[in-house]
């Protein structure tokens, strides 16, 4: 997929072996938690994500997340630059900032939002997201009394997995080793997960209306 950034460099993206992605595990930040007071004067514990300490953990935490993911990224990205942009490389590895390889343009020489794209272009194709899922519910058309399944409320339970464990699952009951899942597309992931998303959610709507 290409993608063109604001200063009009046109980068190829394309995608990783799921298991880099995979090894990357740095933990999110928590919040604090702060008390408030609720309907009928009950004091409740909420998450403070206004708090100032926690706002510096999560810049770091999302920094540390770029960092790890341009490590990964930077072998699948290919790109010309022009002369000025090579220029400014240059100047910026004479003051000590960068080594002037395309990983230095990488984190340098876009802006915040030309990189979280470009991340999330090899996300979307290496493993599932949160587009694909979208994409593929799109194309699956499920309904419920005429409006997109996924629109409709299902309560939750007190038993949660986990995203990965969600796509361990979607990965089993669609008869794939996880080895098998993870060669895929990332849209190609996701449309499973979708499909198994989907399909529990009409099952509970029905053994609902059944009752």
């Amino acid at each position: 997929m290409e993608y063109v950034t604001r200063d009009g460099v046109r980068i190829e993206v394309g995608r990783v072996l799921r298991r880099f992605l995979d090894a990357i595990h740095i933990p999110a930040p928590v919040p604090p938690s702060r008390v408030v007071e609720t309907w009928g004067g009950l004091a409740e514990d909420v998450p403070d994500y206004q708090d100032a300490g926690y706002q510096a953990q999560l810049f770091e935490y999302r920094l540390a997340m770029w960092r790890a993911h341009l490590d990964i990224i930077v072998d699948v990205v290919n790109f010309q630059l022009p002369e000025a942009q090579c220029e400014r490389l240059a100047a910026l590895q004479a003051i000590g900032v960068g080594d002037g390889t395309p990983k230095s343009y990488l984190r340098y020489g876009l802006a915040q939002d030309d990189q979280n794209a470009i991340v999330a272009l090899v996300l979307y194709q290496s493993t599932v997201t949160q587009r694909g899922i979208d994409e593929a519910a799109a194309r699956f058309a499920y309904k419920w009394r005429g409006k997109p399944l996924l629109t409709w409320y299902v309560p939750s339970s007190h038993g949660e997995r986990g995203q990965l464990a969600l796509e361990w699952r979607a990965a089993i009951r669609s008869g794939l080793t996880w080895a098998q899942f993870c060669t895929l597309p990332g849209p190609e992931q996701s449309q499973h997960v979708a499909f198994w998303l989907l399909e529990d959610k009409l099952a509970y709507l029905l053994q609902s209306q059944a009752n």
